[in-house]
């Protein structure tokens, strides 16, 4: 089953309106959508090596832009808008510890909310509802968001064709390795 998911997303991910579904996950992803935009970067880059650092701009572009929209809706909307969204897609208690980390530690928690699977969408909403100086933001963003996805560039294009071929012939392992670590660390953490 896993494998006919990644062979099918790898057909999409080589189709000509690719890119433009890459732009408007990477862009919805850092605003509302729960589906990072890495899900589509792989096997796009994976399809087409020699443009994977073109797919990896395109990324960081339509990232950073998301997550100005979503900088303005914690800045101008936040009481209307962003603390019923926050609250709606569950990220209520996630808000209050960030609130009082941000106080202490601003850009780093920019920084590490773009690198990390973190949703960024909390960050952005968070950082114009702190009235977080949207400069700061930006360099932070898109530094950040740029590393995290111009390293999957790099690494694709670099070795694509052994990435490929490991996905390929190790996909279930991969999945049972990942799952096994995502219940362990619910269950460390919990």
């Amino acid at each position: 089953m896993l494998q006919k998911l990644y062979f099918k997303i790898l057909t999409i991910s080589g189709k000509k309106f690719a890119p433009l579904v890459l732009c408007i996950v990477a862009f919805l992803e850092s605003v509302i959508f729960p589906i990072p935009p890495d899900v589509l970067l792989i096997p796009m880059s994976l399809a087409h090596k020699h443009r994977s650092l073109f797919f990896a701009g395109l990324a960081t572009i339509f990232s950073v832009l998301g997550g100005i929209v979503g900088y303005l809706l914690g800045f101008l909307f936040w009481n209307e808008i962003g603390k019923p969204l926050t609250q709606h897609l569950g990220y209520a208690e996630a808000y209050s510890s960030l609130t009082a980390l941000y106080t202490e530690f601003g850009i780093l928690i920019v920084v590490i909310g773009a690198l990390t699977p973190f949703p960024f969408k909390i960050i952005a909403i968070l950082s114009g509802a702190l009235e977080y100086p949207l400069i700061n933001f930006l360099i932070a963003a898109t530094f950040s968001r740029g590393l995290r996805f111009y390293i999957i560039g790099i690494i694709i294009f670099v070795w694509g064709n052994k990435i490929d071929h490991f996905i390929k012939n190790y996909l279930r392992l991969i999945s049972i390795t990942i799952a096994t670590v995502l219940i362990g660390a619910y269950f460390l953490f919990k």
